[in-house]
């Protein structure tokens, strides 16, 4: 770790905790882990405000956004993650197909994207979803199951255009 990064946590209310790490102002990279780490909690800011957001079953991704470091991110990924943040709210998901669509890309190539995104709950890549099943996510499928059921039944704004899996 370098000196200027630091790391902080998030419990989330469906059981799992958010790790982030943070160079001086930029959102670096953040994953999700079962155990409670032995690290600080995000102090207060515009992450800690989206985050307590989210768990009040809001979403507003706009303010996050421009806290992330989006060096060496393609700009065909960055409007993948964009575009999903901004078309899926708490409650809603997206075919891989119909993101990859508004996108200009293939469906594989948005698959791609989540299966690597380096800020799953920012970038709400566990929003993402097959035609015909609830699709992967890393490290575990399980969780996403969770995350969407949770999103689900705590929605308290869901003006999106998409729709909520059914298997």
């Amino acid at each position: 770790m370098k000196n200027s990064e630091r790391i902080y946590t998030y419990k989330l209310p469906f059981g799992l905790w958010l790790i982030v790490l943070t160079d001086s102002e930029r959102l670096t990279r953040t994953w999700l882990q079962e155990v409670e780490p032995d690290v600080v909690e995000v102090p207060s800011g515009i992450l800690k405000d989206f985050l307590d957001k989210y768990s009040a079953g809001l979403w507003e991704p706009t303010p996050v956004l421009d806290l992330i470091d989006w060096s060496g991110c393609t700009e065909k990924r960055g409007e993948v993650y964009r575009t999903l943040s901004a078309t899926t709210s708490i409650g809603s998901t997206i075919t891989y197909g119909h993101l990859g669509a508004i996108c200009g890309c293939s469906p594989r190539a948005v698959g791609v994207y989540m299966r690597t995104n380096k800020f799953p709950i920012i970038i709400p890549c566990h929003r993402v979803v097959g035609q015909k099943s609830l699709g992967g996510y890393s490290p575990e499928v399980k969780w996403k199951k969770v995350i969407l059921e949770w999103e689900l039944n705590n929605a308290k704004s869901n003006s999106s255009n998409g729709t909520f899996w059914s298997w």
